[in-house]
């Protein structure tokens, strides 16, 4: 009773339980655990031509304002917030009936390393 008052497990009928856990794992910020992970996705998960049916890669770049920058922050955090939305939703399906997915989603200031020397300096 003591790990379902902490809301760790969910008591069912005859005496059964089921953990409860969320489908989101979060390491502490820049612990051992996540700079392991953040540099194992940088490997792997942008190996693939994203060529598949359910596959997906974009990236543009362009200049926005700061403004225009908060915006897409927003966007982007509305988006990770459905996307572990949609996993919960999905938590309770059998395996067979689910995909493993991963989502990248990433801004940041850029500037094409071939380019950063063809820019203008700043008056």
């Amino acid at each position: 009773m003591q790990l379902q008052a902490l809301g760790l497990i969910e008591m069912r009928s005859g005496l059964r339980a089921r953990a409860r856990n969320t489908t989101a794992i979060k390491w502490r910020e820049h612990g051992p655990v996540s700079r392991l992970y953040a540099r194992q996705v940088r490997q792997e998960f942008l190996q693939s031509p994203f060529s598949g049916a359910i596959e997906a890669l974009h990236f543009r770049s362009s200049e926005l304002s700061e403004a225009s920058c908060r915006v897409l922050l927003r966007k982007l955090e509305r988006l990770a917030t459905e996307f572990r939305d949609l996993a919960e939703l999905d938590r309770s399906l059998p395996s067979r009936d689910k995909r493993s997915m991963g989502m990248l989603l990433a801004t940041r200031p850029w500037v094409f390393s071939m380019f950063e020397s063809l820019r203008r300096a700043e008056p």
